[in-house]
């Protein structure tokens, strides 16, 4: 996860902690999202909420806007109109022209991600290609990389 703040007017920290966030209005995906739920699923299984980051670091949570759009968020943020985080991955996507400015955070948030295939599934030559990508990119000294097969 990052935080995206606005680029222009303002002189932004290379690090960002949850002291930094405070006195922006904040800019969340509203409870009741598809993509809000799925995000917090990812963030659940890391260990800690976005919400939950900011009030570790002592910032109340204040939601100013629910957008259930990042690429809508990405475009307020980018206009002035408050602070975010979002996946680092969002910010490769629609990227609006003069778009927000990412930072990392401290702490660090990161998404857990899991694969899921199916033993009994047939074993499909494009789908090996994609899994072996995917397996490669995945650090086995970070925390809570393990793999496991559960078969039917």
């Amino acid at each position: 996860m990052v935080a995206i703040l606005p680029a222009r007017g303002v002189d932004l920290p290379s690090v960002v902690t949850p002291r930094d966030m405070e006195g922006w209005p904040l800019i969340v995906m509203p409870a009741h999202s598809n993509l809000a739920h799925l995000a917090r699923d990812w963030l659940r299984a890391g260990g800690v909420l976005a919400r939950d980051w900011l009030r570790a670091g002592g910032v109340e949570v204040r939601p100013a806007m629910e957008i259930d759009n990042i690429g809508v968020i990405k475009q307020l943020v980018a206009a002035g109109l408050g602070v975010a985080l979002v996946p680092e991955v969002a910010l490769t996507q629609d990227a609006p022209a003069g778009g927000p400015a990412a930072r990392p955070l401290d702490p660090p948030l990161a998404l857990r991600l899991g694969l899921i295939q199916r033993r009994n599934a047939p074993d499909d030559p494009a789908l090996r290609i994609v899994r072996d990508a995917i397996m490669t990119l995945a650090r086995p000294d970070a925390p809570g990389t393990q793999r496991v097969s559960i078969g039917h």
